[in-house]
C-alpha cells in the first residue's frame, strides 16, 4: 500500500501520561513533523529549481522568443492543417482510380435495387401521424420528397444543430425527421417507409445511404456503394469504443432492398433520422453538441438504453453528397478527435459501452485508478498491486476489469466503464458524469473533504469507526470493505534461507525511526529490515535489502520467524487495518503489530500487540515459540475463508447492485 501521510498525534492533556507514553507521543510527534518537513522541503526545492530555471539567460530567450513567434506558428499551423485536409482528399481521389472501370456495374446494381423496392408491395400503412421534417443545410427543401403518403408534413430549415435542437424542442408532430440538404432520395415516399419501421416498434429508424458517383477530384473507391446502414459501436483492444458505419463500402445487391426486414442497429446517421417524438421526450430531447452526428448518436444511445430500439430500413435508399476527405471517413463516420466525440465520451461512455455489438449484458466493465502518476513507475506503488488483485478476482467472476494510473483517467477506456473505483491515495479525482463513481478509501483518512464525498455514487472504507464517521459527514452511502490478500499469491511456502530472519520487517522508514524497529532495537531485537531509507537511522548492517519487488513479498513472509507491522497515526487512530497482516498471516507467519481498533475482534489472538519495548520483547518471543505449523493453519484458514480478494470482489458486485448502481445479471 502507497505510505500514508502523517496525521494528527493524541493531545497529552486527555489524561495522565507516564514515561512510556509520554516517549511514545514523543516519537510519533516527531515522526509527523519529519514526514511534513520532508514534503515542505521537496517542494521547496522544486520552486527553487524552476524559479533557477526561468533565469537562466537562454531559457528567458526562448520564451521571449516564443511569445513573438506565436501568431506566426499558429497561422503555420492552420495553414498545415488545410494542407494535410486537401492532401488526405487528394490521396482518397487517387486511390479510387482503379475502381472506375467498375462504376457501369455499380450503377446497374444500384438501379435494380430501386426498381426492385419501388416495385414491392409495401407491408402498408400504420396509423396516421403528423411528421415534422427539419431539412440542415438549405431553404430550398430540395431533399423533401413530393409524396407523403398523405401523411401531415410540415418542413422546416435549420442553418445549424442548435437550431435543429430548437426546432426539434418545440415540434408538436408525433414523428420528427432529420435530413441532411445534402441528400437524394431514391426511394419513392422515403418517409413513409421509415414511418412503417416505426409503426413496429422502434424509437427511431434509418436508410441505406449510398456513396454518389463523384467527380474524379472527389472520387472515393466506395461511390455507388453503401456509404452506410445505421451505425455499430464496437471496442477495440485497448478497450476503447468507436462507431462504425455499418456496412460500409458493401456492394448494393440482392442484401438490400425491400425484401429485407428493419434490423436493429446502434444508432442512425445525422444525415437521415425518423424518430417518435414521444421516445425522443423520454430521453431527454435532442442535445445540440455541434456535430450533428455525433448529437443523434448521443439520442439515440440514449433511447436504445431505454429499451426503444433503432433500426435501419434498407428499402429507404438515399444518395448522401457529404464530402470525404479522409480514408478514415468511409467508414468511421465521426472524427474521433473532436471535442464534441471527447464530450460525448465523458458523459454517455458506459452506454457507448453497452451499445457495441459484442457487449456481454451479464458483464460489468470496471476501471481502477490508483495514485501512482504513470504507469511507467506503477510497479513501485503497493496500491498498484492491491488493485491488480482486486481486478483479478473480479475478472473470475465474468467482468471486464482495467487497472489504471492517474495519467489514464481521461482516456476512452477509462470513460467507457461501467463503474469507476478509485483507490484513494493522495491524489483526488473528480467523478465521470454517465458512469458510477465509487471511493474505496484505504489510507489517507484525514485528506477526504465532504465535496468529494457527495460527488460519489458508493464510499466504500476499509474501516468500521471510520465508516461509521463519514456516514455523519455525507448522504452518500458508505460500506465497509476492509482489505485482503490474495491468498494465491501469498501462501505458506518452503524458507528460503536468503530471507531467513527471526524478525522480520519490511517498509520504508519515512525518514524517521518508525516505532516498530525504534521498540524492537530497545527491547534488545535486531530486526532484518527491507526497505529505503533506513541505512541513516539503524545499523547499515540490519538492512537487507533497500527495494523488494512485491513479487518477492510472499517468500519473505513465509521465511520470516515474526513480521513486525505499524501503521500510521490517523490509519491507527480510525482502524484501518494494514493489508500487510492479511498478507503476513496467509503465508502462515505471525505478525505482531501496534494495537488498532478491530485488530482483535478479527483475529483474535492470531496478531499480537505491542505498546512499548517491552511489549515486544514480550510478544516477538511468544510468537517465536508458537507451533509453527499449527499456527499456519489458523491465520491461513481464517484469511482464505473471509478475506481474500474473491471476498472482496462479490462484496463490491453486490454493493454496486444493492445501492442501483449497475444491472444485475441477467
Amino acid at each position: 500500500m502507497a505510505e500514508p501521510t502523517p496525521g494528527a498525534s493524541p493531545d497529552p492533556s486527555d489524561g495522565p501520561v507516564d514515561a512510556t507514553e509520554l516517549a511514545r507521543l514523543r516519537r510519533e510527534l516527531a515522526s509527523e513533523k519529519a514526514g511534513a518537513a520532508h514534503w515542505r522541503e521537496l517542494a521547496r526545492r522544486r520552486e527553487a529549481a524552476l524559479a533557477d530555471l526561468k533565469q537562466r539567460t537562454s531559457v528567458r530567450a526562448l520564451l521571449s522568443l516564443e511569445r513573438r513567434t506565436a501568431p506566426a506558428r499558429e497561422a503555420a499551423r492552420r495553414t498545415a492543417a488545410a494542407t494535410r485536409t486537401r492532401i488526405e482528399a487528394l490521396s482518397v481521389a487517387a486511390a479510387a482510380v482503379p475502381s472506375a472501370g467498375s462504376m457501369p456495374a455499380r450503377r446497374r446494381h444500384l438501379d435494380d435495387l430501386v426498381a426492385r423496392i419501388d416495385s414491392s408491395p409495401r407491408p402498408g400503412d400504420g396509423p396516421e401521424r403528423s411528421v415534422l421534417l427539419v431539412v440542415h443545410g438549405a431553404t430550398d427543401h430540395s431533399a423533401v420528397p413530393a409524396s407523403t403518403s398523405s401523411r401531415t408534413l410540415r418542413v422546416a430549415s435549420a442553418d445549424d444543430d442548435a437550431e435543429v435542437a430548437q426546432m426539434i424542442a418545440e415540434a408538436g408532430e408525433d414523428l420528427v425527421g432529420l435530413i441532411d440538404a445534402s441528400l437524394e432520395p431514391l426511394t419513392a415516399d422515403i418517409w413513409a417507409v421509415l414511418a412503417d419501421a416505426i409503426a413496429g416498434g422502434a424509437a427511431a429508424a434509418t436508410g441505406l445511404l449510398v456513396h454518389p458517383q463523384r467527380p474524379r477530384s472527389r472520387a472515393t473507391i466506395y461511390d455507388l456503394l453503401v456509404r452506410s446502414a445505421g451505425f455499430d459501436v464496437e471496442i477495440d483492444s485497448d478497450g476503447a469504443p468507436h462507431v462504425l458505419a455499418r456496412a460500409a463500402g458493401t456492394g448494393l445487391d440482392r442484401r438490400h432492398g425491400r425484401d429485407d426486414r428493419p434490423s436493429p442497429v446502434a444508432a442512425a446517421s445525422g444525415a437521415l433520422l425518423l424518430v417518435d417524438r414521444a421516445a425522443l421526450v423520454d430521453a431527454g430531447g435532442y442535445v445540440a453538441t455541434g456535430d450533428r452526428d455525433v448529437s443523434v448518436l448521443d439520442l439515440c444511445l440514449r433511447m436504445a438504453d431505454r429499451g426503444r430500439p433503432i433500426v435501419c430500413d434498407p428499402s429507404a435508399v438515399a444518395f448522401d453528397h457529404r464530402p470525404v476527405t479522409r480514408g478514415t471517413h468511409l467508414t468511421r463516420p465521426i472524427d474521433e478527435s473532436s471535442p464534441q466525440w471527447r464530450r460525448l465520451l465523458e458523459e454517455r461512455g458506459p452506454i457507448l459501452r453497452r451499445s457495441a455489438v459484442d457487449h456481454d449484458p451479464t458483464s460489468l466493465d470496471l476501471v481502477i485508478t490508483v495514485a501512482s502518476p504513470m504507469r511507467k513507475v506503477a510497479d513501485r506503488w503497493g496500491d498498484w498491486h492491491l488493485a491488480e488483485a482486486l481486478a483479478r478476482a473480479t475478472t473470475e467472476r465474468g467482468h471486464h476489469v482495467h487497472v489504471q494510473t492517474l495519467d489514464e483517467v481521461a482516456s476512452p477506456r477509462s470513460r467507457a466503464a461501467d463503474v469507476h473505483l478509485v483507490l484513494r491515495g493522495l491524489a483526488r479525482i473528480a467523478r465521470t458524469s454517465g458512469q458510477a463513481h465509487v471511493l474505496w478509501v484505504i489510507s489517507h483518512p484525514e485528506d477526504l473533504d465532504d465535496e468529494e464525498l457527495d460527488q460519489a455514487d458508493l464510499v466504500l472504507v476499509a474501516s468500521e469507526p471510520f465508516a461509521e464517521a463519514l456516514r455523519e459527514r455525507t448522504s452518500t452511502p458508505v460500506e465497509v470493505m476492509l482489505q485482503a490478500t490474495d491468498a494465491e499469491r501469498f501462501r505458506p511456502l518452503a524458507p528460503d534461507p536468503a530471507h531467513r530472519h527471526d524478525v522480520t520487517v519490511v517498509g520504508r522508514s519515512r525518514d524517521v525511526l518508525r516505532p516498530m524497529v525504534a521498540d524492537a532495537l530497545a527491547a534488545g531485537i535486531r530486526p532484518a529490515i527491507y526497505g529505503s531509507g533506513w541505512t541513516d537511522l539503524v545499523d547499515p548492517s540490519l538492512v537487507v535489502a533497500d527495494h523488494v519487488d512485491n513479487h518477492d513479498l510472499p517468500r519473505i513472509y513465509a521465511s520470516a520467524g515474526v513480521v513486525l507491522n505499524d501503521h500510521w497515526d490517523t490509519m491507527r487512530t480510525w482502524g484501518f487495518i494494514s493489508n500487510r497482516v492479511f498478507d503476513v498471516l496467509a503465508c502462515g507467519t505471525p505478525v505482531v503489530s501496534d494495537a488498532v481498533p478491530g485488530l482483535t475482534d478479527l483475529f483474535g489472538d492470531l496478531v499480537a500487540t505491542w505498546s512499548n519495548p517491552d511489549d515486544m520483547a514480550v510478544a516477538v518471543g511468544s510468537a517465536l515459540a508458537l507451533d509453527r505449523s499449527r499456527f499456519a493453519e489458523r491465520a491461513r484458514s481464517l484469511v482464505v475463508d473471509g478475506h481474500t480478494f474473491a471476498h472482496r470482489a462479490g462484496e463490491l458486485e453486490r454493493a454496486l447492485v444493492r445501492f442501483g448502481l449497475v444491472r444485475p445479471r441477467r
